[in-house]
């Protein structure tokens, strides 16, 4: 991350950056739809109500734009990508994750889950360029995991996978 980031509906991620020494920004903001992110005496940290689909800020805003875990929650998640694209300073770096298998949660907002074909289509139409998905360097590590999450389901009964999502990970510039 570098120079002014925005992290949409990221709440409390600057709980961690904000005291890791070997991250550097210039500021941060965090653009929640209900203002639930946390508040904090840093004065590179501001939070704003909005919408990620339609936002206030200027074009070419920020060098860093976080959307981890968010576009799922969103009706329109070309029209975010289309925000993050417009917001996004020359040469900035846009780091998106979306699930590709995850289970229903946070209902009812959870409208969508992303397939790697549905990336590689809505990201150029979007005007980013992607520059890695790092579904192939995690599959491995995927595939032993579920592999191992379904024995152990079988074993102990804890077929719940509520929470464990198959992650696409993007970083995409303009």
């Amino acid at each position: 991350m570098k120079g002014d980031v925005l992290d949409i509906g990221g709440r409390d991620f600057f709980v961690f950056v904000g005291q890791n020494k070997k991250i550097s920004f210039n500021t941060w903001t965090s653009l929640d739809l209900v203002g639930r992110a946390t508040e904090f005496s840093d004065s590179r940290y501001k939070l704003v109500v909005g919408d990620g689909e339609a936002t206030s800020f200027p074009d070419e805003s920020f060098d860093t734009i976080l959307n981890v875990q968010v576009m799922e929650h969103t009706l329109h998640p070309q029209k975010m990508l289309e925000e993050i694209r417009r917001l996004l300073k020359p040469k900035g770096v846009a780091i998106i994750v979306v699930p590709q298998t995850s289970a229903m949660h946070e209902i009812p907002t959870h409208y969508y889950n992303f397939t790697r074909s549905w990336v590689e289509r809505a990201f150029p139409e979007a005007g980013l360029q992607i520059k890695n998905i790092i579904f192939y360097l995690l599959f491995p590590f995927m595939c032993i995991y579920a592999f191992l999450g379904i024995i152990m389901g079988l074993i102990f009964s804890f077929g719940d996978l509520t929470e464990d999502p198959n992650n696409l990970i993007i970083t995409a510039t303009k």
